[in-house]
């Protein structure tokens, strides 16, 4: 199963979009829905944009588990960190010689 089917998209409409993007006769507000793809269209290209900076270039797909964004941010931070104590290590060090 990929990853769209794994999601509901039916349950994320009526619980999401049918508001959104529906008339109160339920025919679809045509206007509206254009609207919302133009906002979906700029996350889409904007995302993985995103993604590829934070994550130093290693995630750039606008579909990938959040779960692995994170992951992948706190390492960048935990490898900053680590660094930067290392390097103020070695200079206290050669400081005291």
């Amino acid at each position: 199963m990929s990853k769209i089917e794994e999601l509901d998209y039916e349950k994320d409409y009526q619980e999401f979009w049918k508001e959104i993007v529906e008339n109160e006769d339920g025919t679809l507000d045509i206007e509206q829905v254009k609207k919302e793809l133009s906002d979906f269209k700029y996350f889409i290209v904007n995302i993985p944009k995103s993604y590829d900076n934070i994550t130093d270039g290693y995630i750039s797909k606008h579909m990938t588990n959040i779960r692995h964004i994170i992951d992948r941010v706190n390492k960048r931070i935990e490898d900053s960190y680590n660094k930067g104590y290392n390097d103020a290590l070695e200079e206290f060090k050669q400081s005291l010689e």
